[in-house]
């Protein structure tokens, strides 16, 4: 898969706790909680991300599991359901607004001057999206 990526292809995989020497390999990182995205980036950034948010990884410890531990919800008791109900709300939110203000700051003025295409999934729509992708 490494030798694939690095030739261009986009590799997307689901893997449930890996071990940590699997974990670094990753490159992007997506983290899902509930439905929401709480992190997504460099995966060797991730560590720092939560460090920063007051959740740091304990020394010796794969990152893999904390993350997990971190953002899953806990229902042993109803005190614990709701600790990491508003961990994950808070995780969510504070990622959902540093997204908003990098795409702001990324974005601001590059498309003021672009039309939607008439017809989309034909070959005039091609000023529509940048990626390229391949089904093969």
């Amino acid at each position: 898969l490494r030798g694939l990526a690095e030739r261009g292809r986009t590799i997307v995989t689901t893997i449930h706790q890996p071990r940590s020497n699997i974990f670094s390999l990753f490159d992007q990182l997506l983290l899902l909680s509930n439905g929401q995205v709480v992190y997504f980036g460099p995966a060797k950034e991730a560590i720092a991300y939560f460090t920063k948010l007051g959740h740091a990884c304990p020394p010796e410890y794969n990152p893999a599991d904390f993350m997990i531990d971190l953002i899953s919800s806990d229902s042993r008791t109803t005190e614990k359901e709701q600790e990491t109900a508003d961990r994950i709300e808070m995780l969510a939110s504070t990622y959902l607004e540093s997204a908003t203000d990098l795409e702001s700051a990324e974005i601001d003025g590059k498309f003021d001057d672009y039309v939607e295409p008439a017809v989309l999934g034909t070959k005039q729509d091609t000023k529509f999206s940048k990626y390229n992708s391949s089904w093969t």
